[in-house]
């Protein structure tokens, strides 16, 4: 009788033991499933996060690159003024708060501003002289729709007018050609700066 009853039990434990099974490979499908669809997640999540970091260094990247290119503008214009006798850190202050003021109003930094007005300053303009050259380079490179060149180009052609030693802007500013004295060259000259800012 014992080994019937053991016969029995082991039967009926083999019996009761078919849907545990089904459900623990169920169960092992579900997990499995699971963590498939977890990996995927935490891969994108790894993705996403490996980007934001990238994005991250290069914000900070690009950041340091203009900072670099800011100080060496204003190391540069201070230099420019110092070699012509006219730097004071009050004088400086007024050139790098005049490019802040252009930065403002127009798409180019500041360092763009302070490098036209150096610029300027190596052909023996005074501060506010250099100030109006940036501007009017400005000006003139967008009024004309870029030109050629870059903004330096046009602020060559603007000292050559107002010096009067010069008739590179007679092709962009016609009516320079029919200017009988360097006051009405001025004039026409002024028109266009007009015009170029207010594009």
């Amino acid at each position: 009788m014992a080994g019937v009853r053991l016969g029995s039990a082991h039967v009926n434990i083999r019996a009761n033991l078919k849907p545990l099974r089904k459900g623990l490979a169920m169960a092992k499908k579900v997990v499995t499933s699971a963590m498939r669809a977890i990996g995927s997640v935490l891969k994108k999540m790894y993705s996403l996060a490996k980007k934001a970091a990238l994005a991250f260094v290069a914000m900070h990247t690009l950041a340091t690159v203009a900072a670099i290119k800011q100080e060496a503008a204003e190391i540069e214009l201070a230099q420019a003024m110092k070699f012509q006798g006219d730097y004071t850190k009050e004088n400086f202050q007024a050139m790098k708060e005049y490019a802040a003021e252009i930065q403002s109003v127009t798409k180019y930094g500041d360092e763009a501003v302070l490098m036209l007005m150096r610029m300027a300053k190596t052909f023996g303009l005074s501060n506010k002289e250099a100030q109006d050259a940036a501007k009017a380079a400005i000006a003139l490179y967008e009024g004309f729709g870029g030109g050629r060149g870059k903004p330096a180009i046009f602020l060559r052609y603007y000292i050559q007018t107002i010096r009067d030693a010069g008739s590179s802007l007679n092709t962009y500013i016609p009516t320079l050609m029919n200017a009988k004295t360097h006051t009405e060259k001025m004039v026409e000259l002024n028109r266009a700066l007009a015009a170029g800012w207010d594009a």
